[in-house]
């Protein structure tokens, strides 16, 4: 059976991180002997001040008899203040352990935050473009940070209950020694309070899990209405947008004060339950050193309160790391669903190297569908994309024709039929191989938070300034670029908001040329520019036709007229194809679309 995928990085490759918290979990051994040896030396110091040293119950306790004759002093007095500060001394070293062994667990929780953080954004990208595409970015901004928030908190829980329970066993052994019966009362003590709080523990994971879904919807909602901030002003929807954010906020809100009422409450039993054990330990010594006299039981019954209120502490530290860990709840079950290999898909990183693109790109009864509900978006389509052929794709809106980019860059792949290259399946060639031979430039023209020049080499690893500047000229860029404050080395800010929509798209189309692709795929990259740039443009790219495979979408018909072959696609399905005039002549969809855009008749 797999383990969860959050437990594999948890103990590590070849279960490192196993070894290093057994290392880890030395200086939490050694600090609970040193707490055991400073206990033996408070109940030294009582017994000899009050001259009981040699009493038979006292001398039960392991080592007491060794320590005792280590030194030996000239008064009472003067042995009760040596041996108590010894104590003290011993605590101290204690307390310098246990620093030691949380400074380990810090280093090891980074380590674990470290490679759950990058799992997690490897796995965001190993995924397939739709199966990716149907989480929300808020989702995405959401998994990628989650581990910094628990990881820290959950490994120092772990360390901390490793450490209380073996400091907690010294102490019980030590006051088992010294009556076991009032052990077995402050033992059924702590087992009341920890059942009367294993109901509060499951609401707070309850209510950790409402938590962190609220608070991936309001980050969703605030990385929407970010990007939106331009169709909000426009329509003045403030009070609209607000009014929402407001709600989902009120919901944290009372979400965690219901959370944390329920998780403050913990500490406030716990404190309680040591008034209640060391009540519980004097009533029940009256009964239990009733055969000693009160001289001889004073040493033991001291030392055995101190030990139980110590141990008290120390079994309500697990217990409240319990709920820190049930608090951190609700993000690690969401960092699951994530990480976890159920309902996913990933991106194919199989298949044979394409050497080159020789003859011919070809749809054979290709059919595309989103979803299994869905109408298809494009059915049974066939045609053929020669090489060095400028082919159009037009038709109304919502037609398909973006759907067939698509599958040509493999974003998606047919849901039945096939897409070949020289005769050869589309998908048994790598992918990455494939899009390494294509150029795309889009509608919408995403620009990085990075310098002109680094935008345009994008998708080359290694170009030299003057192969940037050629690319920039081609798609006439260049001119603007200069203009900038820095030129190609000015930050173009958070997707480009500093350009113009019809210079982000020839940077888009300067990065696409950059890489001297095979097939330069078009898709409205000229919808956003002026007659006089769009018209440069064009000349420039049809300066590649014949030499490279040109596929363009496009709405404005008077942009494709010299194209090879025209594809009129509607409702995904294919109606005609045909060079400008052959379409023109036939006088149906394509013919009419072009009559309504020229205003020109057409004449038989």
């Amino acid at each position: 059976m797999d383990r969860h995928p959050l437990l594999t990085i948890f103990l590590g490759k070849k279960f490192r991180n196993i070894w290093t918290f057994l290392f880890i979990l030395i200086p939490n051994f050694l600090a609970a002997l040193l707490e055991g040896a400073s206990f033996v030396c408070i109940l030294i110091a009582f017994s000899q001040f009050t001259g009981i040293a040699n009493d038979v119950q006292i001398q039960q306790i392991p080592f007491l008899e060794f320590f005792s004759t280590l030194l030996h002093f000239s008064s009472p007095f003067q042995a009760l203040i040596s041996w108590i500060l010894i104590g003290i001394s011993l605590q101290i070293l204690r307390s310098a352990v246990s620093f030691y062994s949380s400074f380990l667990t810090s280093h090891l929780s980074l380590q674990i935050q470290t490679e759950a953080q990058s799992r997690v954004y490897q796995q965001i990208f190993k995924l397939s473009f739709p199966c990716i595409n149907r989480y929300r970015l808020g989702d995405l901004a959401e998994y990628a940070k989650a581990p910094s928030t628990f990881i820290a908190p959950f490994m120092h829980s772990i360390n901390g209950i490793a450490g209380s329970f073996l400091m907690s066993l010294v102490s019980l052994f030590l006051m088992f020694k010294i009556s076991w019966e009032l052990t077995l009362v402050t033992i059924s003590v702590f087992a009341l309070v920890h059942f009367s709080q294993k109901f509060i523990i499951q609401k707070i994971i309850q209510k950790s899990k409402t938590l962190s879904e609220l608070m991936a919807d309001f980050g969703k909602l605030v990385i929407q209405n970010l990007e939106g901030l331009r169709v909000i002003h426009t329509f003045h929807r403030h009070k609209k947008i607000l009014s929402e954010a407001f709600s989902v906020l009120n919901s944290i809100s009372e979400t965690s004060k219901r959370l944390y009422l329920c998780n403050n409450s913990i500490p406030a039993i716990n404190e309680i339950s040591g008034v209640i054990a060391v009540a519980a330990v004097l009533i029940f010594s009256l009964f239990v050193f009733d055969h000693m006299n009160l001289t001889d039981s004073t040493s033991c019954l001291f030392t055995f309160l101190i030990l139980a209120y110590r141990t008290a502490n120390r079994i309500q530290l697990p217990i409240a790391n319990f709920a820190s860990a049930a608090l951190h709840s609700g993000p690690i079950i969401r960092l699951g669903e994530i990480l976890k290999d159920e309902d996913k898909e990933y991106f194919p990183i199989t298949g044979r190297p394409l050497d080159q693109f020789k003859e011919k790109l070809e749809f054979q009864r290709v059919t595309l569908s989103y979803g299994e509900n869905q109408q298809p978006a494009i059915e049974n389509l066939s045609f053929t994309i020669p090489r060095g052929a400028t082919t159009a794709i037009v038709g109304p809106s919502g037609g398909g024709k973006s759907s067939i980019l698509d599958m040509i860059v493999r974003l998606y792949n047919p849901t039945a039929g096939k897409i070949t290259v020289d005769g050869n399946d589309l998908s048994e060639f790598e992918i990455a191989s494939w899009r390494s031979i294509l150029g795309v430039v889009s509608q919408d023209s995403f620009i990085f938070n990075e310098s002109v020049a680094k935008n345009i080499q994008f998708g080359v690893d290694h170009a030299e300034h003057e192969e940037i500047v050629k690319a920039a000229k081609t798609s006439q860029a260049h001119e603007f670029i200069e203009k900038l404050s820095d030129g190609y080395q000015t930050k173009l800010g958070e997707k480009g908001y500093k350009l113009s929509g019809g210079q982000l798209q020839r940077i888009s189309l300067a990065r696409a040329l950059l890489k001297k692709p095979e097939i330069l795929i078009l898709d409205e990259a000229t919808s956003s520019l002026d007659s006089i740039t769009e018209l440069a443009v064009h000349q420039a790219i049809e300066n590649f036709a014949h030499k490279k495979t040109i596929i363009v979408i496009a709405h404005r018909l008077s942009t494709i007229i010299n194209a090879d072959k025209i594809l009129y696609i509607e409702n995904g399905t294919l109606l005609e194809q045909g060079t400008h005039g052959e379409l023109i002549a036939k006088g149906d969809k394509y013919a009419e679309l072009w009559k309504l855009q020229s205003k020109i008749p057409i004449t038989d």
